[in-house]
């Protein structure tokens, strides 16, 4: 479902720090790909052909093995397109000197970029340590403008030739499977390699074996957690566990009741950080003490985390589910069932083929125009009085991603009506 690629052209070079050949890259580097809109690739893919926001490479050294590498986030239909100007800007250095007046401005960049980097007191600590680690010249940074203006256009084409390699590369692009036809043609062998998001080889969904149906991987699964008799004698629950969050572990509690209440709630020792609160009809959300009160899908979604067998009750909340087949998902068979929300939202369950088991679900909504993905593993599942949850539910959403660690799971517990206000 990705409408945009992300493409990278990397490999390994051979460029040590702190040598004269490390400035010539630089400079080459600039005039290809680095930071500003004079950069050749900025100007060919955004500015030429507006096939993306952005075009940059890099080229790192390193004193055992440096890298070479390109890339840029474009939209699906000119992902080719994007590939073809990468490898055209890369052979053109290779093949055509620059011009003077190119390589003035990009050492007149440069020089400019070095002296404001002197006004950090981090940058001097920085110079002094990589003396010290790779034995460089005292005088290497005192001469540093000096060793830059003597780069000659002679000195950047070679230097091109030596590390530019746009035939030897390994070109990377993460983005909707549709596209995969249209990149055979930079493949030496014709054949694309094709992975899973896990880094697993990719392989086509396979339909499910006759007999299996949506309602069967659906009830298999209730089975698997302990069987609709057990779940249903479920009135109310106390769960305490870990919420993890940038390395910082948080006390978490989650409370049900009624089959119609819940309050969660988020602490730092005695620090109240995160609350939701749900109480059949209303509910709020707040963090650090400051309430704000649900919105109509929230409250929906509250309805449904209460729901202990929402799976066998989709529609009763207007949701639709179909298998769509059989995949791979770690090395492990799995189930895959698309859910339809009705307001358009869709999400897909995986469950284990062999255990019965959900282990994922990655859901799409979407906010304020922004389409936002949401990815949700869950592992370590622990038996409580016949009942079986996730010890562990790792998820990913909007660049940020957390755990929650169950360490306790009480069944049919007393709980005031007041935790729920």
């Amino acid at each position: 479902g990705a409408v945009q690629s992300v493409i990278d052209i990397t490999y390994p070079i051979d460029l040590k720090p702190g040598t004269q050949d490390n400035i010539v890259a630089n400079v080459l580097n600039n005039v290809l790909g680095g930071s500003g809109f004079q950069a050749r690739l900025m100007q060919n893919l955004r500015e030429d052909k507006a096939y993306t926001y952005g075009a940059y490479s890099e080229i790192s050294s390193d004193e055992f093995v440096g890298y070479f590498s390109a890339g840029a986030s474009v939209r699906n239909e000119v992902t080719d397109s994007s590939i073809v100007q990468f490898l055209f800007e890369m052979d053109r250095l290779v093949n055509e000197p620059i011009a003077d007046s190119t390589l003035q401005t990009i050492k007149n960049i440069m020089t400019g970029s070095f002296a404001r980097s002197l006004e950090r007191p981090q940058t001097i600590a920085n110079f002094a340590y990589n003396i010290e680690k790779y034995g460089l010249p005292k005088d290497y940074y005192e001469t540093y403008l000096q060793k830059l203006n003597a780069v000659t256009a002679a000195d950047v084409q070679a230097m091109a030739k030596r590390i530019i390699k746009p035939n030897n590369a390994y070109i990377t692009v993460v983005g909707n499977k549709e596209i995969i036809g249209t990149l055979k043609m930079f493949a030496a062998s014709g054949k694309v390699d094709v992975y899973n998001p896990d880094g697993t080889v990719f392989s086509e969904m396979r339909p499910a074996p006759a007999g299996v149906t949506t309602a069967s991987v659906l009830e298999n699964y209730i089975k698997a957690i302990g069987g609709k008799e057990k779940l249903a004698a479920v009135k109310s629950f106390d769960q305490k566990g870990k919420f993890m969050m940038q390395g910082m572990g948080l006390d978490m509690s989650t409370k049900m009741k009624d089959n119609s209440k819940m309050v969660m709630s988020v602490k730092m020792g005695e620090m109240e950080v995160m609350k939701q609160v749900y109480d059949g009809k209303t509910g709020y959300q707040s963090q650090m003490g400051q309430k704000v009160d649900m919105t109509e899908d929230e409250l929906k979604e509250s309805k449904q985390q209460i729901d202990l067998m929402i799976e066998l009750h989709y529609a009763d909340y207007g949701m639709t589910a179909e298998l769509k087949g059989v995949d791979v998902l770690d090395g492990q068979d799995v189930y895959v069932i698309e859910i339809k929300e009705p307001n358009g939202d869709v999400s897909t369950d995986y469950y284990n083929v062999t255990s019965g088991l959900k282990v994922k679900s990655v859901g799409t909504s979407t906010a304020d125009g922004q389409t936002i993905v949401t990815e949700t593993t869950y592992a370590d599942y622990k038996e409580f009085g016949g009942i079986k949850i996730p010890g562990k539910i790792m998820q990913t959403a909007g660049g940020q991603s957390f755990e929650m660690l169950t360490e306790s799971y009480d069944i049919n517990v007393k709980l005031d009506d007041s935790l729920f206000k």
